[in-house]
């Protein structure tokens, strides 16, 4: 049990190192996938339709369309699983986008939260001066005071990551 645990806590402690070279200066957005990419408006009760949805990840180009060298970071749930990976990876395929790294798992060590989990990536890649948003459907603002407002877009799981959302990461990011 203890190997297999190790291997877990490398594998997992590894994810949060960029898979692209990060250049200083783009801005950076941490995605969410559950409540944002998909919904409940488009979810089945038997999730088979759990993957991001066309629509939403038309929204999420927007915000690529609109930000010159964005950089996506995945910081969902998604990114513990290789088969959630290249769920991912196949969707934001469709609108030509990548993710560039995951941040690191602190439920392992119940060290923090999801915004934690951020400011770990950011410091780790020296990224504090670059302008980010966290897009997420969980009140991270209130699950972490040292989060800003202008860091962070909640969409709600009913709707995700709606047009009006995505103009809201645009604006926050070009307001940095």
């Amino acid at each position: 049990m203890g190997q297999g645990f190790s291997s877990l806590l490398i594998l997992s402690n590894s994810l949060h190192k960029p898979v692209k070279p990060v250049d200083k200066n783009n801005p950076h957005i941490f995605l969410d996938i559950d409540g944002v990419l998909n919904c409940r408006k488009v979810r089945t009760t038997d999730r088979s339709t759990h993957l991001p949805s066309t629509e939403l990840l038309s929204n999420l180009k927007k915000i690529a369309d609109e930000i010159p060298n964005l950089i996506i970071i995945l910081s969902s749930t998604w990114r513990l699983t290789a088969p959630q990976r290249h769920a991912v990876d196949r969707s934001l395929a469709y609108v030509n986008l990548t993710i560039s790294g995951y941040t690191p798992d602190k439920d392992v060590d119940a060290s923090g939260d999801r915004p934690d989990e951020i400011f770990e990536y950011i410091r780790e890649n020296n990224l504090q001066d670059n302008p980010w948003v966290a897009i997420d459907d969980m009140d991270m603002i209130a699950m972490n005071n040292n989060l800003n407002t202008i860091n962070f877009c909640r969409t709600d799981d009913y709707e995700g990551l709606t047009e009006e959302k995505a103009y809201e990461v645009i604006e926050k990011l070009r307001n940095q």
